[in-house]
């Protein structure tokens, strides 16, 4: 697999898109893997595949009746999509009880003293 930087993705994208139309191509962001670039010829034999395989799960789970209910499947489904705290993440079923702190921002005259030093 060819890797880019997020930059040459930017700078070079004509290339950088006819070389995901012969193969996947990973994008690296700050020296780490970061998103990988495919054709849509991959991408959908990529979710054909996926739909055979979940399709084979769920077939496999209904003969031997291991499967959930109606209501069970909307309960999951509403926390899934986000109606248990209205913001699309379910933060008890991801096993957080407390939301995520955020940092707070830098005033840009520390950030230009911090990079002076």
């Amino acid at each position: 697999m060819l890797k880019f930087t997020a930059t040459d993705l930017k700078n070079r994208l004509g290339d950088v898109a006819d070389e995901a139309r012969s193969m996947p191509v990973v994008i690296t962001r700050n020296g780490r893997p970061d998103l990988v670039l495919l054709s849509a010829r991959a991408f959908a034999l990529l979710q054909n595949e996926s739909d055979l395989v979940w399709g084979t799960v769920a077939k496999r789970a209904y003969a031997k009746g291991d499967y959930l209910s109606g209501e069970e499947s909307a309960t999951m489904l509403r926390r899934v999509m986000g109606e248990a705290d209205g913001r699309g993440i379910d933060r008890a079923a991801a096993g957080r009880t407390e939301p995520a702190k955020k940092r707070p921002a830098q005033s840009r005259r520390r950030k230009i003293a911090v990079a002076a030093e």
